[in-house]
C-alpha cells in the first residue's frame, strides 16, 4: 500500500517535470514559430548550439550570426531558452 503511494507519486512528479520542462516550453515555441524559422531543444535550449559551434567553428556564436544566411527575408528567429540561460541573462543585463 504504502509502496505503490510512493511510486505514484514518483510517477505524478515525473509527469509533472515532463509538462513544466518539455511540453509547456514546446507549446509556446509552437506558438510563435507560425512567424519565422527556429529550433527546440528540450532542457538545454541554445545551450547545446553554443557549445557545438564552440567545438566546430571555435566562435559559440558562430550559429547567431549565420541563422538568416538561407533566408534574408525571415524577420524572426524562435527558439527556446533554457532555465540555466534565463537565470545567467537575468544577471548578466
Amino acid at each position: 500500500m504504502i509502496l505503490s503511494l510512493i511510486f505514484g507519486l514518483i510517477a505524478l512528479y515525473l509527469l509533472w517535470l515532463i509538462g513544466k520542462f518539455i511540453v509547456e516550453p514546446y507549446l509556446r515555441y509552437r506558438e510563435y514559430r507560425k512567424y519565422g524559422n527556429g529550433n527546440f531543444i528540450p532542457l538545454f535550449g541554445e545551450i547545446l548550439n553554443f557549445y557545438e559551434a564552440a567545438k566546430n567553428h571555435g566562435n559559440e556564436s558562430y550559429n547567431l550570426e549565420h541563422r538568416l544566411d538561407n533566408d534574408l527575408n525571415q524577420k524572426i528567429y524562435v527558439t527556446n531558452l533554457s532555465k540555466l540561460e534565463y537565470h545567467c541573462a537575468k544577471h548578466y543585463y
